[in-house]
């Protein structure tokens, strides 16, 4: 039996019959005997329901600040995404246990970020932005003995105070702290290639030396290094083996042998 986290971005989850298709390749992949958790975002959702409030969206290196009122959009948003979610799964005849990140877990606030810039240091602070602190595994472990683990990345700080977290990160700490086989994220890219206009020339497995020296001679460059890096921490943070594939892929497909995306290993 193999253990998959799988990550879907807010924009990675569609909607109508391409949602449809998703949650039956979940519940396939299930009911091959393996155990699925899915982390996912909200973050086009999150961004319509804040500006439906009047407030216009603030990221910072990619994280989005979140204040008070932000704060209250983001957990609307999110929760309304993982009920879609759950519905399709139902209908797909999996059982979807719909959890918010606290139920399984301690956060904590993220620290302010401090840039240098012409030598004069400025801090930014996130607000309610918060990081997986520890992870329950007993409740993470009786969740997926009883179906599929449907988590939706709103955190609580141990004083009980709510947070936005990132899902890349959400999905980071829950994989490190459950100890899967393998972190799946669902990216708009068809994996690693050696050559960008050619599909076929793609990576189907790299070592973190592999993409090292990738990166390096400039074969990965753009916006493709913070995606493989992210993929490398993950590895060094204790994760055995992290997948990237393109969103549409059929990740029932995934497993030994697999040539599925591009898989980073140590």
């Amino acid at each position: 039996m193999t253990c998959y986290l799988i990550k879907y971005g807010g924009n990675s989850i569609p909607e109508g019959e391409a949602l449809t298709k998703i949650c039956k390749e979940i519940a396939n992949l299930k009911g091959k005997g393996n155990d699925v958790v899915i982390v996912h975002g909200g973050g086009s959702e999150i961004s319509k329901e804040v500006e439906r409030m009047g407030i216009t969206p603030t990221f910072i290196d990619g994280i989005r600040v979140t204040d008070d009122q932000s704060l209250v959009a983001v957990e609307h948003a999110l929760r309304n995404v993982n009920l879609r979610f759950e519905g399709n799964l139902q209908r797909a005849g999996a059982k979807p246990i719909p959890l918010p990140l606290h139920e399984i877990s301690v956060c904590e606030r993220m620290k302010p970020l401090v840039k240098v810039q012409d030598g004069k240091e400025t801090i930014l602070d996130c607000g309610h932005v918060g990081e997986v602190a520890i992870v329950d595994r007993e409740s993470i472990d009786a969740a997926i003995r009883e179906g599929i683990p449907l988590i939706y990345p709103c955190g609580k700080d141990a004083e009980g105070n709510l947070l936005n977290v990132n899902a890349d990160s959400a999905a980071l700490g829950v994989a490190i702290g459950m100890g899967c086989d393998e972190l799946i994220f669902v990216s708009d890219v068809p994996g690693v290639l050696k050559d960008i206009k050619d599909p076929a020339s793609k990576f189907d497995r790299l070592t973190i030396k592999d993409v090292d020296a990738l990166i390096e001679s400039g074969v990965v460059n753009g916006g493709m290094i913070p995606k493989v890096k992210a993929c490398c921490n993950a590895l060094l943070a204790g994760v055995n083996a992290v997948r990237l594939i393109p969103s549409g892929s059929d990740v029932s497909e995934v497993g030994p042998g697999s040539k599925l995306g591009t898989l980073f290993v140590r």
